[in-house]
């Protein structure tokens, strides 16, 4: 989308480690800057059979300040809304980092930053 170019990476890590490999190759976890690149991303993961991937969205410095990992603030969102969980929720105090979840068509879950899952760098 525009200039950005994504990469999905299926090796699982870490949202520490996945970060750490995106900026050995010149990027960061993805950050979604408008419903465009959102639906752009949702149109190529829907095809790959995984159904949770960590993007760069975090609040690991400041409990519910979230910033991207290229240090920038969201222009756009796309926590889910619904049912019982609405995001973030910050769940047992652990939930410091950003996925995208299959079972929320999508939308933006946070999640403990430990769980080892596959993830999308960004290259701008």
């Amino acid at each position: 989308v525009g200039k950005a170019v994504f990469q999905f990476c299926f090796n699982s890590a870490n949202w520490w480690w996945a970060q750490q490999q995106c900026e050995a190759q010149g990027g960061d976890l993805v950050s979604i800057d408008s419903a465009e690149e959102q639906a752009a991303i949702e149109s190529i993961i829907n095809g790959y059979g995984v159904d949770r991937w960590w993007i760069g969205y975090n609040d690991t410095e400041q409990e519910g300040q979230f910033v991207w990992t290229n240090g920038s603030k969201s222009k756009y969102t796309n926590w889910h809304i619904g049912d019982q969980y609405v995001q973030p929720d910050d769940h047992n105090y652990s939930e410091d980092c950003t996925e995208l979840l299959a079972w929320f068509d999508w939308a933006w879950n946070d999640w403990t930053c430990w769980e080892n899952q596959p993830f999308i760098c960004r290259y701008d």
